[in-house]
This record gives C-alpha cells, structure tokens and sequence, in this order.
C-alpha cells in the first residue's frame, strides 16, 4: 500500500465513521422517534422511593426536533515500510426535524434542514476541510412500501454530493425498530437495562451492505438528577463494535461514555462519549488505530 492509498484510506474511515450515525445515542433518538403513543388501559403504580417513572412519547405529526452533533478523531496509519501518517479531523452536524406525517406506527414523513455540516481535517500535514453542500438546506424524507425516498423541499432531486451526506442519517427510515418499547417502565440509580441494550444493539448490527457486525452494549442508570423540573436520567454506557469491512478490513471500536434521557419522554437529550477506534486492512499488516469523542444534544418541541 503506498502513501497516497493510506492518505485515502485515512479519509474514508474519518468520513465514514463520522457520517454512519451507528451508535448508541443516536440509535436511541431515531428508534424513540418512530411510533405514535402508545395507549395505557391503567395507570401505572407509583414508583417507589428512589425509583422515577418512565413515560414514553413518540412521535406525532408537527413533533420538532433539533439534534446537534460534534464528533473528533485522532488516527494514526500505520504502513509497512512508510512513516505514519496522522489524521485529525472534526465533523459537526446539526439538524433540525419536523414530523410531517405518521403511518401505522411510524413517523412515514420529515422536513429536514441542516443548520450546519462541515469537515475540518488535516491528513498527513495537508488540510482536508470540507462545507457540506446540504448546509442551509431543507430536504423531505419519506418512508413508503419499505423504501425511503429524499428530495429537496421543493421536491427536485439531489445532487449525488447531497445525497451521500443526507442519506447515512435516514437509511432505516423506513424500517426503524422501535427501541424505546425496551425501556422499563421505572428506573433507580444502579439498574442495569439490559432489554433496552439489546434493543439499541439489534438495531445498528443491522447494516446496509449486509456485513452485520457484532455489537455489544452494557447500561446502568449512573444518577437521575432535576433539570429545569424535568427528571433526567443518566446512564453509564460501554459498547463494543466488531466487523469486516470489504474495502477497509477488519474493525474494531471500544466506546464508553454517558447518555442522558429525559425521564418524562423517555427520549435522549445529551451523550457524551470516548472511542478507541482500530482498522486492520485486507493485507492483514497495515492498520490504523485512533480515539474519538462525540457529544451530543437534542431538544424537542411537541
């Protein structure tokens, strides 16, 4: 592999990583975001001391959501035969959402317009910084028959720059799981939540191209705190990702960090996360390791 290959290569995992949304607080925000309410034949009991009581809001059409989000990598190539080349980059997209309308149990129709989208990254010493062509822009996203279609406000067509930049966001539009069922009805600091895990989990080891990886997520409700009168539940999160990719290799990623819910929705509004990111490419000698950082906020409008 020669140093322009890694050079490119550095690039793709950066892009890739920062635009597949595969992770757990995002999961959570786009499969909570996916059925109308459910209906309640009885009151729940009342929690007891300690505990808070879980509500869970989906979505209804004019349901606005904002969801703000900045991600940082540090990776280091490794080749063979060359100096090591290292790649910084930051993403930041923010987003704003508006249900439009709901089928069945899904949200079938959003308005979608990005407020920003842009790249700053230096590989190898050259800087890399991109502006999204979607920055400023509204687009319509429509599940029906099981296909997921995008196009501009106005109804025209994407360019394919547009289009790889919006579609990652919404490639199970049309089929989301409905993760936030999972959640338990009541919560007290040092529960584990295990169904609502393998929920999330199920959900982003189901790829597109079919190379399903092995997720594994573990949470804990670290603390539930007031917020504004609003109960905010915190949980501890570790995650592990394994895959093989056909043009990348094998890859491997460790992530820690905190998501916090909004006891009264049900609904994620921050996460905070640390990754340990690995690629061994198809040669099976060269590599790329790196970290990660990603926060994340979401607030809603109902």
């Amino acid at each position: 592999m020669d140093s322009k290959c890694s050079a490119w290569l550095l690039t793709s995992v950066l892009s890739l990583a920062a635009c597949g949304d595969q992770n757990a607080s995002t999961a959570s925000a786009q499969a909570s975001g996916t059925a109308v309410t459910a209906a309640s034949s009885a009151p729940a009991p009342a929690p007891a001391a300690g505990e808070v009581a879980i509500t869970k809001h989906y979505p209804a059409a004019g349901d606005k959501t904002t969801r703000e989000r900045t991600q940082k990598f540090v990776m280091v190539t490794k080749e063979k035969g060359h100096a090591d080349i290292e790649g910084t980059s930051t993403y930041i997209v923010n987003r704003s959402e508006e249900c439009l309308a709901i089928e069945g149990k899904l949200c079938s129709k959003v308005k979608v317009t990005y407020t920003a989208n842009e790249r700053k990254s230096a590989i190898g010493g050259s800087n890399m910084d991109r502006s999204s062509p979607t920055a400023g822009k509204t687009y319509i996203v429509e599940a029906k028959n099981g296909a997921t279609s995008v196009t501009r406000e106005d109804g025209a067509a994407l360019t394919p720059e547009e289009r790889k930049d919006v579609e990652p966001h919404y490639r199970h539009f049309a089929e989301p799981k409905d993760a936030l069922a999972a959640l338990p009805d009541k919560v007290k600091v040092g529960d584990s939540l295990d169904d609502f895990a393998k929920a999330l989990a199920e959900q982003m080891a189901d790829t597109d191209d079919g190379e399903k990886p092995t997720v594994t997520i573990s949470m804990k409700v670290k603390a539930i705190r007031d917020e504004g009168g609003k109960k905010i539940v915190v949980l501890d999160v570790e995650q592990t990702n394994e895959g093989n990719d056909k043009k990348l290799g094998k890859k491997k990623s460790k992530r820690k960090g905190t998501m916090e819910l909004r006891a009264d929705t049900g609904l994620l509004v921050a996460s905070d996360f640390n990754d340990e990111l690995e690629n061994v490419f198809p040669n099976g000698v060269d590599s790329m390791k790196g970290t990660a950082t990603e926060q994340t906020k979401v607030t809603y409008s109902f």
